[in-house]
C-alpha cells in the first residue's frame, strides 16, 4: 500500500480520507501547479461540507470516497478528466513509448492500448512516477446486454492484444479490471469518476444513451507487469509457483518453467470471456442463443489446457472473425433474442462444433498457404500468426477431437471435453 511521506492534521470523522486518498492530498499542490486538479475532498484544508450544511453526507459531492491503491482521477488544464496512477520509474514509461511509437507507424486509427499524455516524476518517492492517460470506466460497467456488444468487445480486446504481442509486449496481467472504456459517447454531459451513475455534481443522475447506437472504444491498461521482448526473441518468462493457480502450465514438471507470456495473455483473456459472458449467460442473457455459443467456441481455443494447442492472439483474433461470421449479427442492433438451437444444447455438441469449425478454420488457413509462392517455407508474416508446426497439429488435434466427441463420454461442460482430449 501507498504511504504518504507526510502528514497535517486532518479531519477523521465519518468519510474522512483513508490512506491512500491521504497519498493524494500530499501531492494536490503539486499536481495543480503542473496543470491536473483533483477534486475537492484532497485539498490539504479540506473540512466536509455537510458539516457546514447538515446535508446527509450522501447528498454532497465531497463524501465519495476512491478506495483504489494507486489511481486518482483529475481534471486537465482543458477541462476533460484524466487518471493519474503511480508507476514504477523507467520501466511502464519505456513500454508505453514503444507501443506509442508503433502505433504511430502503423498509421492505423485504431488504439486499444490507452495512450499516455504525460509522466511525471513522484515529488516524494524517488522510484516511481505519475502516469497520467485519459479517463476510462470500467468496461462492463455499464453492462454489455447486446449482441453486437459482445461480438466489438471480444473483437477490439483481441485486436488489442494482437497489436501488443505483434510488437513484442506480453500483457502479463489481463483481468477485468484491466480492460476499460471511453464510455464519453455514451455520457455526452459527463458523470461522476466515483459515483458512477451520478452527474459529474454526484449527486443527480447522469444521463446514459442508448448504447446500440453510440459504439465505445475498449483499452488495455495497467503495463506495470508488461514484459517487452527484442525482436525476434522468443516471449519466455519463468513462471513462479503460487503465482497463478488457474494457469495450467503450473502442472507443468520444473523443467518446463520457462512459460511462453504470449500464450497466458491468450488463456488470460479467454478466461475473462467465459467468466464475464458464458459462466454468466444462463442466468444474464436466458435467450442469446447462438452467439454465446459462437463465443463458447472461440474459448475454447483460447484456454485449452495445452499452451502449444492455444491459437495465438493474431490467430484467436482471425478465429473470432470466422466464428462470429457465422452468427447473423448486424452491427449496433441484434438484440440477443434468437431462440437456443437445439445443436447446442448439449455440452458435447458444443466442444464438436468447436472441432468441426477449427477444423474448417485450419483447412481454409491451409489452402491460403498452398496458394501462395513459398508457403511451404513458412516466412512471415505467416509467422506472425501461428508457429511453423500449429497448422498440421492443431488440424491433427481438432480433427481427432471431432470424431471423439461423437462418441465420447457424458461431460458437465464442453471444456471438460477438451481438458479429457
Amino acid at each position: 500500500m501507498l504511504v504518504s511521506p507526510v502528514s497535517h492534521e486532518r479531519y477523521d470523522g465519518p468519510y474522512a480520507l483513508c490512506q491512500t486518498e491521504i497519498f493524494w492530498s500530499e501531492r494536490y499542490a503539486f499536481l495543480a501547479s503542473v496543470g491536473y486538479q483533483l477534486r475537492v475532498r484532497y485539498r490539504p484544508d479540506w473540512f466536509p461540507s455537510w458539516l457546514a450544511t447538515g446535508k446527509d453526507p450522501e447528498d454532497c459531492e465531497d463524501s465519495a470516497c476512491n478506495s483504489e491503491v494507486n489511481a486518482m482521477d483529475a481534471t486537465g488544464q482543458d477541462g476533460q478528466r484524466v487518471t493519474i496512477r503511480v508507476v514504477e520509474r523507467g520501466k511502464t514509461e519505456q513500454v508505453m513509448e514503444h507501443l506509442e511509437k508503433r502505433d504511430q507507424v502503423s498509421g492505423s486509427e485504431d488504439r486499444y492500448c490507452v495512450p499516455f499524455l504525460d509522466f511525471l516524476h513522484d515529488p516524494f518517492l524517488v522510484d516511481y512516477d505519475l502516469m497520467i492517460t485519459p479517463y476510462l470506466r470500467p468496461f462492463n460497467d455499464p453492462g454489455l446486454t447486446n449482441t453486437s456488444h459482445v461480438v466489438d468487445f471480444v473483437l477490439q480486446t483481441l485486436r488489442a492484444l494482437a497489436f501488443l504481442h505483434a510488437n513484442q509486449v506480453a500483457h502479463r496481467n489481463i483481468q477485468a479490471r484491466n480492460i476499460m472504456m471511453d464510455a464519453s459517447s455514451l455520457y455526452p454531459m459527463g458523470h461522476h469518476p466515483i459515483r458512477l451513475n451520478s452527474a459529474r455534481d454526484g449527486t443527480t443522475s447522469a444521463v446514459l444513451m442508448n448504447r446500440i447506437r453510440r459504439p465505445v472504444r475498449y483499452y488495455l491498461v495497467d503495463f506495470s507487469r508488461a514484459t517487452q521482448f527484442e525482436p525476434g526473441e522468443y516471449p519466455f518468462v519463468v513462471y513462479k509457483r503460487g503465482q497463478d493457480w488457474r494457469l495450467p502450465e503450473r502442472t507443468m514438471p520444473p523443467r518446463r518453467m520457462h512459460i511462453d507470456a504470449f500464450k497466458v495473455d491468450v488463456y488470460h483473456l479467454g478466461r475473462l470471456y467465459e467468466s464475464a459472458f458464458l459462466r454468466a449467460g444462463e442466468a444474464q442473457y436466458p435467450e442469446a442463443g447462438w452467439p454465446l455459443a459462437s463465443l463458447e467456441i472461440l474459448v475454447a481455443s483460447m484456454v485449452h489446457p495445452r499452451p502449444e494447442m492455444r491459437l495465438p492472439a493474431r490467430g484467436a483474433l482471425l478465429m473470432a472473425q470466422y466464428v462470429f461470421s457465422k452468427v447473423n449479427v448486424p452491427p449496433c442492433t441484434g438484440i440477443w433474442r434468437t431462440p437456443q438451437p437445439p445443436v447446442m444444447q448439449h455440452p458435447r455438441r458444443v466442444a464438436l462444433s468447436a472441432a468441426v469449425i477449427m477444423t474448417d478454420y485450419l483447412v481454409t488457413e491451409l489452402e491460403k498457404l498452398a496458394s501462395e509462392p513459398g508457403a511451404l517455407e513458412l516466412q512471415q508474416p505467416v509467422l506472425d500468426v501461428c508457429p511453423p508446426d500449429f497448422f498440421a497439429s492443431s488440424f491433427s488435434y481438432w480433427s481427432a477431437l471431432a470424431a471423439a466427441c461423437i462418441v465420447g463420454d457424458k461431460c458437465s461442460n464442453s471444456f471438460d471435453v477438451l481438458s479429457r482430449s
